[in-house]
């Protein structure tokens, strides 16, 4: 009887439970709910933080690169155009509010970038130099070449009267 009496004991237990179970259930899925909910939306928080920050970061970046780009984007120009972007670099602010902690790597960049542009801008200017050397020399030729032609055929034009006061002379003695 004892075994009965625990084995009753043991049923009714189980069938309160499920009772208590039953009434809260509806309760707890509702709160489960609310909970997944809330859980989605700090996860959904925690990705457009880290969009964000990727965002910044990858914007910083680039603005870096755009640095280190300004010595292939000066290939090819005129002295004066180089110059210019020298200035423009040196007057670049590199500071935390622009470049927070990539600061140090926008300096790097930006002092390597104007050791290239001012070495670029010496070699153009070189080049400038040397191609307007060449043009005042081409045009001195031309206006030596033009000026002896000038005095070939005034000399050429004074043989020819010359020649021409010769032979009136000659014809006129005979």
């Amino acid at each position: 009887a004892a075994r009965a009496d625990a084995t009753q004991f043991s049923k009714a237990c189980i069938a309160e439970e499920n009772r208590l179970i039953a009434l809260i259930q509806p309760e707890e899925s509702r709160l489960e709910a609310i909970q997944k909910e809330w859980d989605d939306a700090r996860e959904r928080e925690k990705q457009a933080r880290l969009e964000a920050e990727a965002k910044r970061v990858a914007a910083i970046q680039e603005r870096i690169e755009q640095i280190r780009d300004q010595v292939g984007q000066a290939v090819g120009e005129s002295s004066a155009n180089i110059r210019t972007r020298i200035q423009a670099l040196v007057e670049l602010a590199v500071d935390d509010t622009t470049f927070a902690e990539f600061r140090k790597q926008a300096e790097g960049a930006r002092e390597t970038t104007l050791v290239r542009l001012r070495s670029a801008e010496a070699k153009q200017k070189l080049q400038e130099d040397e191609q307007e050397r060449l043009r005042v020399e081409r045009e001195q030729l031309a206006r030596e070449r033009a000026e002896q032609a000038q005095r070939d055929a005034e000399d050429r034009q004074r043989r020819e009267a010359q020649e021409a006061a010769d032979r009136d002379r000659k014809s006129t003695r005979l």
